[in-house]
């Protein structure tokens, strides 16, 4: 009977610390699922309460993830990029540029048939007022020796009727020619070339900035005197022409 009772005494003085460290042990299980760092103050057993167990905030954390801007920047992701096409050009329209490539056929006065190439680019600096400035290259078929050239010039022309479809223009110009031989055959290989004409642009698609060019003009090339008097001998032409016109 004393083993009895002394037992039963031994259990109820565990009974306290029992109860503390069982207490301790579910505080610290709640601290570990919250991330905070416990403060645990120690005290001695009995019958005291259990100590109070004040958990520490964890630090905040500014570490910024390498995809936060992306979704942080208030632009949403994934949209597909229109892009612009390029903004229609209206014949003739104030500003705009242009390009020509040609060629034609020129007859004087002996009945040869003078060949032409060119190229051109040309800029409106008012509507329907164009400049242009031309690279020439010619072949004379004359009497004597035939005579090839290369003949820049600049032009102004007015399309002075202007529909959708087609406008209508005067145009003049100068430019000098320079050649392998004399032309005329009894003048200089260095000459002027002024011209006067008149034409008209069609319309080769739907929005008109492309355009077939066909004009008519009268062709003078001479040295203008620089020679002397006796020495300008020079040839008048009537020259067909062609072009195809596109924006630059």
């Amino acid at each position: 009977m004393p083993r009895r009772f002394a037992a039963a005494a031994f259990v109820a003085g565990l009974a306290p610390a029992l109860n503390v460290a069982h207490a301790q042990t579910m505080r610290l299980v709640d601290i570990a699922d919250t991330g905070a760092a416990p403060e645990i103050a120690i005290v001695p057993t009995g019958s005291q309460p259990a100590p109070a167990v004040t958990p520490t905030p964890a630090p905040e954390s500014h570490t910024e993830s390498p995809l936060s801007p992306i979704f942080t920047s208030g632009e949403p992701l994934g949209q597909p990029q229109v892009l612009e096409s390029p903004a229609h050009v209206d014949f003739a329209s104030a500003g705009s540029d242009w390009w020509t490539i040609g060629g034609g056929a020129a007859v004087g006065r002996n009945t040869h048939i003078d060949g032409n190439v060119y190229g051109a680019w040309s800029h409106f600096v008012a509507d329907d007022v164009e400049f242009a400035a031309e690279l020439g290259a010619w072949y004379y078929d004359q009497e004597g020796d035939d005579a090839a050239g290369i003949n820049p010039n600049v032009v102004f022309r007015w399309h002075f009727v202007h529909e959708h479809d087609y406008t209508i223009y005067a145009d003049i110009g100068i430019g000098v020619l320079v050649a392998t031989d004399n032309v005329p055959y009894d003048g200089t290989s260095f000459d002027f070339t002024p011209r006067a004409g008149v034409g008209a642009t069609f319309a080769l698609n739907d929005a008109g900035d492309e355009r077939l060019v066909v004009g008519l003009r009268w062709a003078h090339v001479s040295n203008a005197r620089i020679h002397g008097d006796d020495n300008n001998p020079g040839i008048d032409t009537i020259m067909l022409y062609s072009g195809f016109q596109f924006p630059f």
